[in-house]
């Protein structure tokens, strides 16, 4: 039999308690028409659907729910990894602002030393 729902693990979807459930009911139904217990079988077809129904909401609950943390994990991930690529990024970017003063005070060295000889030469 299928617990009280105050008993359900709500992490754990439990099918074959519901599918249970249903076979018992199925077997009652069946039960009730042989004996002419048409009202008593009526009662039991209609818990047939509400477990059936029962099945599906919590099936899809729990896929959702399932869904819903592997969707987590994954803009996790993707947050550690966009915050390695900016940190190499910065990183890369601060070398090359490095090398681009460096070769600037380079090419000023060079060009001064240049106008330095021109002017010696004159």
């Amino acid at each position: 039999a299928i617990p009280p729902k105050d008993e359900l693990d709500e992490d754990v979807f439990d099918e074959e308690a519901y599918l249970d459930e249903i076979k018992r009911l199925e077997a009652h139904r069946k039960n009730c028409e042989k004996q002419g217990k048409y009202v008593e079988a009526k009662m039991a077809d209609n818990r047939v659907k509400e477990v059936k129904e029962e099945m599906e909401a919590k099936r899809v609950d729990f896929i959702r729910r399932d869904h819903e943390d592997e969707l987590s994990r994954v803009e996790d991930h993707f947050k550690e990894q966009m915050t390695l690529v900016n940190e190499k990024y910065d990183i890369s970017l601060q070398e090359f602002e490095k090398n681009g003063y460096e070769e600037s005070e380079r090419m000023t060295e060079q060009h001064q030393q240049k106008l330095e000889k021109y002017y010696q030469d004159l």
